[in-house]
């Protein structure tokens, strides 16, 4: 009975760190998109910058702000 229930609670932990696993996969994955999408963004806004016109008041204070978090 004892190799039983020492049996029980190994597979509940077995299940337990598996779940925990699969969730901070998940997690990282998600990091992962949003890191891919602020360079994405990035990448753009860098790409206007070059362009004949200037970028907006507007829209190079939100560049400035984004590389200087982005670092």
């Amino acid at each position: 009975a004892a190799v039983q229930s020492d049996l029980a609670a190994a597979q509940a932990s077995l299940q337990q760190a598996a779940e925990t696993a699969r969730i901070h996969r998940a997690h990282l994955d998600r990091a992962a998109d949003e890191a891919r999408a602020w360079v994405a963004l990035s990448n753009e806004l860098q790409n206007l910058e070059g362009r004949n016109a200037p970028l907006s008041p507007l829209l190079a204070a939100t560049a400035r702000r984004l590389f200087r978090s982005g670092q």
